[in-house]
């Protein structure tokens, strides 16, 4: 047996190992945070803080460092940015945006949309001015004050839809109402996330110039199911008007 194939069985048995734990611990939480009323992706939420640094790393390293090494590894990276996308669709494909084709719910998405980009911004600036002498005095004030407004104010378009799944508002108007001001908000935040970022050291600029936009952030994804959907609905209602105007 080559050294190549034992490290490929080595991988594969580390990659199944991580993700059963995962899974495991994800699924427990969902089911106890639903019997509690909460929502389950809650719960699947404190499973992986529970399972990274901030509470198995810190009071059982040994553990954590032979589960899950010094971080997430490539594969299991690769397969979460996959099943990230996946989930997007999925939200694109169950929510119905014909919706907002009435006014009063574009309206209420512009709005909503305003204000939950808006509010949380400003809040995030404040916060940033005040505590960026304590909390980050070697970085500019202003480009700390924007990093905290920013990140305040991005959405998790994901949980979002997670939640909105589980209560059965996918075909609702507050639903799809909901979801699309989150959409909205992601884009208009990722889109402000360059000009924000404090500037890395030199010997890291290299590898972090591509990543002003994530091409596995949410708002993209999102924004490419909607137009997959958008694009099948007005397929649909062409399909179904020629047919209606064929002489039977």
């Amino acid at each position: 047996m080559t050294a190549s194939v034992v490290q490929l069985e080595h991988l594969l048995f580390a990659t199944l190992l991580q993700l059963a734990v995962m899974i495991g611990a994800a699924r427990l939480l969902n089911t106890l945070f639903r019997r509690l009323g909460q929502p389950g992706v809650i719960g699947e939420i404190v499973a992986g803080l529970a399972l990274g640094p901030s509470l198995l790393g810190s009071l059982f390293p040994g553990v954590s460092q032979a589960l899950f090494g010094g971080g997430a590894s490539q594969v299991i990276s690769i397969i979460s940015q996959i099943g990230l996308i996946l989930l997007m669709f999925q939200i694109g494909t169950d929510f119905e945006f014909g919706h907002l084709r009435e006014r009063r719910y574009a309206g209420a998405m512009l709005a909503i949309a305003a204000t939950s980009i808006s509010v949380p911004f400003g809040l995030g600036l404040l916060v940033g001015w005040r505590s960026a002498p304590l909390l980050a005095a070697s970085i500019d004030p202003v480009t700390y004050s924007l990093f905290m407004g920013v990140g305040m104010a991005i959405t998790a378009v994901p949980i979002l839809g997670r939640i909105l799944r589980q209560y059965d508002l996918t075909r609702t108007p507050i639903g799809v109402v909901a979801i699309s001001a989150a959409a909205l908000n992601d884009v208009v935040g990722w889109g402000c996330w360059p000009s924000s970022r404090p500037t890395p050291p030199p010997t890291c600029r290299a590898r972090t110039s591509r990543c002003s936009w994530p091409a596995s952030s949410p708002s993209r994804c999102c924004c490419g199911s909607w137009c997959a959907r958008w694009s099948s609905g007005c397929w649909q209602r062409r399909r179904r008007a020629s047919m209606a105007l064929r002489p039977t």
